[in-house]
């Protein structure tokens, strides 16, 4: 009995003593140990002068309209321009002991003069191992030999990531040296411009820190800085690209200079208390699959049109934007167990998961102001009683967003976007890609149709 007290003691002795160990990790301790991974990184090309390229001014516009032909004031690291030279600033950190280093391919574009400047002042050349314009992720090299022994940072695993969580951002401001801000996660899975999947953070990244780490409060990567937007001196957000995003695009840049991407060959949306009701579900949480493409790995594995999909290889499929992200994120070749529900009965389909060609985007979709569609086919037009109509199929709408907002909802058919029709997915895209303010959509809904305002994304 007195044996058995004792090593009860000595346990909580010892989680104690753990507990206490994580508490000591101040942010300054965290700052501390991992800034010397920390890099600024200079990328030197030719430009004409006084022009910024389309690819650094696009890709968040979309993301913060507010007011018809206002955009919120945004910031991301901005290159400088000298005559037909330009200099881009950004930051980026070592992430193991070959010389590797991650950071933003969007200010690394095709240039090929890159320098390094590490913690302690020393300058390194660089050169570009890949880039990912599909997650905004760029690998660079150096010499190992010439780092000084600096201990590279580690990722953090996916789960651990939770709204409300402390972290740090690093990263080199403009002219001012290594700089930190600390903050929490405001949100997961957000969207901005062409990035999807990102982390929101209340933690200010400023010019110069795309690129570099967000941290927990173990010193671990938790995601890489992209991009800010600020409307005041005190107010402000920024996202990050998520560390298991970082880590596999990492990975295979490294192996073979280019990402592969994962595909099933299914259209998917999301399942309303409707649906659920119709299907027998006991909840909304998985996907529906509206739709299996011909020839696809899903139609090779058994999958049929009505399935729902709850769980991708012991994963809880909680959407459609967190199941494409998951089979994306799979490497080609790769054999997935997939629990669905068919005819009110549980089974499990296995799936070898196909490789995705071109840019990494499901075949025909798109998704504006939180409204997802899709192209609508012969299958769908049957399925939602829309034979000779032409439109594009809303597949699923985000709650909170303008679309929902708006009344929206999975099954619309969108026919008329400020009065003028569209019949595919590149010309919806046409369409509202210069529209700031609000725009005025014809919806068809069953048998009846009907005329909905969407207005701009505020700041979510």
């Amino acid at each position: 009995m007195r044996q058995n007290l004792l090593s009860i003691i000595v346990i909580a002795l010892i989680g104690w003593i753990a507990w206490e160990s994580a508490l000591s990790q101040t942010p300054s301790d965290v700052i501390e140990r991992c800034s010397p991974a920390v890099v600024k990184i200079e990328a030197k090309g030719k430009i004409k002068e006084g022009k910024l390229p389309d690819y650094l001014k696009e890709p968040f516009e979309e993301f913060f309209k507010r007011e018809p032909g206002e955009i919120f004031r945004f910031r991301i690291p901005s290159p400088k321009p000298y005559g037909e030279t330009m200099i881009s600033l950004s930051s980026g950190f070592l992430i193991d002991g070959e010389g590797h280093i991650v950071t933003s391919c969007i200010l690394i574009g095709k240039r090929k003069d890159i320098n390094v400047t590490l913690s302690n002042g020393r300058e390194i050349k660089a050169e570009v191992v890949g880039s990912d314009d599909v997650s905004g992720v760029a690998v660079l090299k150096v010499n190992p030999d010439e780092l000084g022994g600096i201990e590279p940072l580690q990722f953090a695993e996916a789960e651990s990531l939770k709204p409300g969580q402390s972290v740090i951002a690093l990263g080199y401001l403009m002219n001012m040296g290594l700089s930190a801000s600390t903050g929490i996660i405001s949100g997961l899975d957000r969207s901005a411009g062409k990035f999807s999947g990102l982390i929101q953070t209340d933690a200010l990244i400023r010019q110069g820190m795309a690129g570099g780490p967000l941290l927990n409060m173990e010193g671990k990567v938790v995601g890489m800085n992209i991009a800010v937007e600020e409307r005041s001196k005190d107010l402000g957000f920024g996202f990050a690209v998520p560390a298991d995003t970082v880590r596999r695009v990492f990975e295979s840049l490294i192996r073979s200079g280019r990402v592969r991407r994962g595909y099933l060959g299914v259209y998917i949306s999301s399942i309303d208390a409707d649906l659920a009701k119709k299907l027998k579900l006991k909840s909304r949480e998985g996907v529906l699959i509206t739709e299996v493409i011909s020839g696809s790995p899903a139609e090779r594995a058994g999958f049929k049109n009505g399935d729902v999909v709850l769980e991708v290889d012991g994963v809880k499929v909680k959407g459609p934007a967190q199941f494409q992200r998951l089979i994306l994120n799979t490497e080609p070749g790769t054999e997935l167990n997939m629990k669905v529900i068919r005819d009110g009965k549980e089974i499990e389909l296995k799936v070898e998961i196909g490789e995705r060609s071109g840019g990494g985007k499901s075949p025909g979709l798109f998704t504006w102001r939180g409204i997802s569609l899709q192209e609508m086919t012969e299958e769908l037009a049957k399925r939602f009683g829309y034979e000779g109509e032409e439109g594009v199929l809303v597949s699923n709408v985000k709650p909170g967003s303008p679309g929902y907002e708006a009344g929206i909802q999975p099954g619309d058919l969108i026919t008329e976007v400020e009065r003028k029709p569209v019949k595919s997915i590149d010309q919806f895209r046409e369409k509202v890609k210069d529209l700031k303010g609000d725009v005025l959509l014809h919806l068809r809904r069953g048998k009846g149709a009907l005329f909905v305002v969407v207005k701009p994304e505020e700041k979510g």
